[in-house]
């Protein structure tokens, strides 16, 4: 309820001041037919922007008219949504929706915004009283935003209803999980197997196969380590029978014959 007073309070000012200026200024006044508010500083014209801020966009009336009105559905979605929930925050969001109100109602009846003060001691921008909330309290908005650093519970405890329900489903699905060890965190394996005595394990299995081959492994490299026995002296080994076998009988023996001999056997001839 405090926030929709503030945005009426700054749509009468703002429309207040452009009433006055319409009827006591006349249309694209300079010099001496404008009211100086401060001397060399600021002072009062009367103008009618047909566009938006620094005159872009001109004569885009309903274009500018819809994306004020939807800028306006925006934050106010943020802010019922709890979106935008701090405290500071709210308030800049919906100022600078009491400024985009504040334009919007003058495109929709006139056409234009009508724009008043003028900065003398630098080329800027005319502008109105919604102009100056649009631009003060956005500018404080993204500053806010972007240096505002909310503890954890706070930011848990103020954040939308799906986002909460987002948060709590994901937990929810990560709880089982929460409590497993992971192999290689622990020095021994019995660490590692360890849990509370009233938590359940959903990969016992696992792990007991886990330690199987680990025990198996270990086995084989104590096998391995183990030295081999020391050799004895080689038995001797005994000699190979072996039989020879015995010349054919063939009935006569061979004589021995000289050269002499052969040569006078055939010389009887």
């Amino acid at each position: 309820m405090i926030y929709a007073i503030a945005v009426v309070l700054v749509l009468i000012a703002d429309q207040a001041v452009k009433f006055w200026t319409t009827k006591n200024i006349v249309l694209g006044a300079v010099g001496p037919d404008c009211v100086k508010l401060i001397d060399g500083v600021v002072h009062m014209t009367n103008v009618h922007n047909y566009g938006a801020a620094f005159g872009i966009f001109q004569n885009a009336r309903w274009p500018l008219t819809v994306i004020s009105a939807a800028f306006v559905v925006v934050i106010i979605v943020l802010i019922n949504r709890e979106i935008i929930h701090t405290r500071f925050g709210r308030w800049t969001s919906v100022l600078v929706v009491a400024g985009a109100l504040g334009n919007c109602i003058d495109r929709l009846l006139y056409g234009y915004v009508v724009d008043m003060f003028e900065v003398e001691f630098l080329n800027f921008a005319v502008f109105n009283v919604a102009d100056m909330f649009i631009t003060v309290c956005g500018i404080l908005f993204c500053i806010h935003l972007i240096f505002h650093n909310e503890p954890e519970a706070v930011k848990q405890a103020n954040e939308p209803e799906f986002i909460r329900r987002r948060r709590e489903e994901k937990e929810a699905r990560e709880a089982p999980f929460a409590n497993i060890p992971h192999r290689g965190e622990h020095k021994t394996l019995e660490e590692e197997l360890a849990l509370g005595e009233d938590e359940e394990d959903p990969f016992a299995d696992d792990w007991e196969f886990g330690a199987l081959v680990d025990d198996l492994v270990a086995a084989k490299r104590a096998h391995d380590a183990e030295p081999e026995p020391e050799e004895g002296p080689e038995p001797e080994e005994e000699p190979e029978e072996t039989f020879e076998e015995p010349e054919p009988d063939s009935g006569f023996s061979i004589e021995e014959f000289s050269l002499d001999d052969i040569l006078s056997e055939f010389g009887d001839e």
